[in-house]
C-alpha cells in the first residue's frame, strides 16, 4: 500500500497540481491495500487447503470423510434432535451411529441426516433405518425394481420379516 501510494503521489506531483498529488497518492495506497488483502486471502485459502489435504493424507480418505461428517452432523441441531428421538441422546452414541452409516458406504452427511429424520417420521427403530438406508443405496446403484427391493428387505430382516417391519422398511426406502 505504501509503495503504490508513493507511486501515486509521485504521479500527482508530476502533474504540478497538489490536489492531484493527494488524489493519486490516496488511490495508489487504496489499490495497494486491496491488492495486499486479495493476495493475503489467497495465501490463507491456499494454506487451509493444503492443511486439509495433509489431514486427509494422514488419516486416509475414509477416516477423514467420517470425521468431517461427525463434525458437521453433531453440530446440526435438527440432526441431534432426531437422534435423541431415536434414543441416541449423547454425542458419543451419535458419533458411533454416523460411523455405522459410513461403514455401510453411506458417507454423505445429507443422506445420513435424511435417513435419521425419516426414521423419526415413521416411528422406526435404528436397525430398520440402517437397513433401509443401505438397501436404498444398493437399489439406486443397481437399478433394483420394487419387487427386488422388497425381497432384499425380507432377506435382510430374516426372522423379523413381519408384515409390519417390511412395511416400515419399504416406507423408509421410499422416503430416502
Amino acid at each position: 500500500a505504501t509503495a503504490l501510494g508513493t507511486v501515486g503521489l509521485a504521479a500527482g506531483v508530476a502533474t504540478g497540481d497538489l490536489g492531484n498529488a493527494l488524489k493519486y497518492g490516496a488511490a495508489g495506497a487504496g489499490a495497494g491495500y486491496l491488492g495486499a488483502n486479495y493476495f493475503g486471502d489467497k495465501a490463507t485459502g491456499l494454506e487451509k487447503q493444503n492443511r486439509e489435504l495433509f489431514k486427509e493424507g494422514a488419516l486416509g480418505t475414509d477416516e477423514y470423510n467420517k470425521k468431517n461428517s461427525i463434525k458437521e452432523l453433531t453440530s446440526d441441531n435438527d440432526f441431534n434432535r432426531a437422534c435423541s428421538q431415536l434414543g441416541f441422546k449423547d454425542q458419543a452414541k451419535r458419533k458411533e451411529l454416523i460411523a455405522q452409516f459410513h461403514s455401510m458406504g453411506i458417507t454423505k452427511s445429507d443422506d445420513i441426516k435424511k435417513a435419521i429424520t425419516a426414521g423419526v417420521g415413521t416411528d422406526s427403530n435404528i436397525n430398520t433405518v440402517l437397513l433401509a438406508a443401505n438397501i436404498r443405496q444398493q437399489a439406486s446403484r443397481f437399478g433394483m425394481k420394487k419387487a427386488e427391493i422388497e425381497q432384499s428387505v425380507r432377506e435382510r430382516l430374516g426372522d423379523n420379516a413381519t408384515p409390519s417391519n417390511v412395511d416400515k422398511a419399504m416406507t423408509l426406502i421410499g422416503l430416502l
